[in-house]
């Protein structure tokens, strides 16, 4: 009899030690709301940089030195912007807004200046949505999500030399498509669109059609060598490409979801994570499987996620930053 306890206790034990991050543990706790300072705002991106948490809100950008334990707020002295995307270049941070175009701060957020100049403006005072940016070794882009139907219209994509303060036009061959989001591939940048992917050529001085897609791209992250992305069609929801987005295979398993997935973070791991309606999903396996974790969010979108040491924050459409300990 001892002899088969022991036989059995070593079997339980190898196969725990063999147990494979395909099946992860998840972890049994929950959401927590982190408000102080924000209140139930919409959050539309939330950012880590120089051991600081930066929310890009509809009122105004909210920044926490403490890991979101309190927040302290900034706005322009005459208004609140509504930020929809904060970008970092260096010690220089691009807050890309709803209708007052691009601020900029080289405090690390304290103070914020417009920077528009060479932005077309279709309704003054208003400038165009921005939404996304990217960066290389010269220039800063800026990206528009929507099309305009007034005159005149601005261009759908914008950039600016580091060393200078004006924008220039930057979308031939993508005029008539709104563009979502960026990324880089093979030292070249790609620009989702409405209608699919676009890559600059700088042979034929504008951007042409990549890839097999048409369709409405969201968001892109990069791990390694996969790009992961998140398109408008509900029933497709997330995709992965091991070619740079030329080709895309649907990587959704293990979802039921009830909304479009709206941002992507990882770990120091190898996990990655996005979200959906009211949802945190996890995979550990480069997005062939995904798993829902954590209980409590409020049934919204959640647009935004990062993930700071153990902890993953989440930003909600009505109800602010969240807290989830990995």
């Amino acid at each position: 009899m001892k002899k088969i306890l022991i036989i059995i206790f070593v079997c339980i034990f190898s196969f725990t030690c063999c147990k494979k991050d395909n099946n992860p543990i998840i972890p049994e706790t929950k959401w927590e709301k982190i408000n102080i300072g924000v209140g139930a705002r919409t959050i539309n991106d939330l950012q880590f940089f120089n051991n600081t948490l930066f929310a890009g809100t509809d009122s105004g950008i909210c920044i926490s030195s403490d890991a979101g334990i309190t927040w302290k707020n900034y706005n322009t002295p005459d208004r609140k912007l509504n930020v929809r995307k904060l970008f970092f270049d260096g010690n220089v941070i691009f807050a890309g807004t709803k209708d007052a175009g691009i601020f900029v701060s080289n405090d690390f957020g304290v103070t914020w200046s417009p920077t528009n100049q060479g932005i077309r403006s279709p309704i003054e005072p208003y400038f165009p949505e921005i939404s996304s940016f990217i960066s290389d070794s010269i220039y800063i882009y800026a990206g528009l999500p929507a099309l305009s139907l007034n005159t005149p219209k601005p261009a759908q994509i914008y950039r600016r030399r580091k060393d200078q303060a004006a924008w220039e036009p930057f979308d031939a061959g993508v005029e008539h498509v709104g563009v979502r989001t960026f990324y880089k591939y093979d030292n070249r940048i790609h620009a989702g669109t409405w209608e699919g992917i676009f890559v600059y050529e700088p042979v034929l001085s504008k951007w042409i059609k990549f890839g097999e897609s048409n369709l409405s791209f969201i968001r892109f992250y990069m791990k390694k060598s996969i790009l992961f992305c998140s398109v408008e069609q509900q029933d497709i929801g997330i995709m992965t490409s091991t070619n740079g987005g030329f080709s895309w295979k649907i990587s959704n398993s293990g979802f039921d979801f009830e909304d479009m997935v709206w941002s992507f973070s990882v770990d120091n791991k190898t996990n990655i994570y996005c979200t959906s309606y009211g949802t945190l999903f996890l995979s550990s396996n480069e997005g062939n499987t995904w798993v829902k974790i954590g209980d409590g969010l409020p049934q919204e979108s959640i647009l935004s996620s990062v993930v700071v040491d153990n902890n993953i924050f989440v930003g909600t459409s009505w109800n602010g930053v969240w807290k989830f300990k990995l």
